[in-house]
Formats: C-alpha cells, structure tokens, sequence
C-alpha cells in the first residue's frame, strides 16, 4: 500500500509533456484542470459502511443472511486478487529491507491490538 501512494504521489509532482500537459509557455488547459474532481473516499468504501450499518439496524431473513455471507467471501476473494495482481513485484522487491519492516510493524502492531481488544471486551 505504501508503495502505491509514493508511486502516485511522484507520479503528480513530475510534469509529463503531451497534448494534455503543455509545455509551459503554452496556454492550453492541462489534464488536471479537465479532469473531474474525485471523492476522497471510494464508492466501495462507502458502500461497506452502508451495508454495515444496515445490517446493524434491521435483521436480515436467514437466506439473505446465509447467501450475503457466501457473496462476501467471494467479493473478498477477489478484491485479495486483484490486489495481488495490481503488485509491482520489482518495485515491491527492491524495497525489500524497508517494506519488510513494515509489514512486519503492522503485523505486530494488529497482533498486540487484537489481543488487547479480547482482553477488554470478553471478560
């Protein structure tokens, strides 16, 4: 994840010359003045929060509960694929040191959570 957002932050701040980014004695629009202006939360983000909150409040019948609960293990399935298949495995390699401590700082940090959060709430 964290390679993502530094690809696309260097990404916005390196000027591209085409017909959509003049150079800049020219007095075309660029792509980001045509460019809609985007959400800062993603549909299907707001989607899940939606859904969560209706399953919160009203109870579903069994068979929608039972065909929900098969639809999201898929749904997640294929959201952990298309993940997979986004990887840019060399940039994710030649990280390597740093993106392991990483994942391995997140992984202790949701371990040491998770056990905090049963400690708390069964008792």
């Amino acid at each position: 994840m964290t390679l993502f957002w530094s690809a696309r932050a260097r990404a916005a701040e390196t000027p591209s010359r085409g017909p959509l980014c003049p150079s800049p004695n020219q007095s075309q629009p660029t792509a980001a003045a045509a460019r809609p202006k985007q959400f800062l939360i993603p549909w299907y983000v707001l989607g899940f929060a939606a859904f969560c909150l209706l399953g919160s409040v009203i109870q579903l019948p069994k068979f929608v509960a039972a065909d929900a609960h098969w639809l999201s293990g898929w749904l997640e399935t294929t959201a952990l694929a298309a993940i997979g298949l986004r990887l840019d495995l060399r940039a994710f390699l030649k990280e390597g040191k740093r993106i392991a401590l990483f994942g391995g700082g997140t992984l202790v940090m949701q371990v040491a959570l998770g056990a905090l959060l049963v400690r708390l709430l069964v008792r």
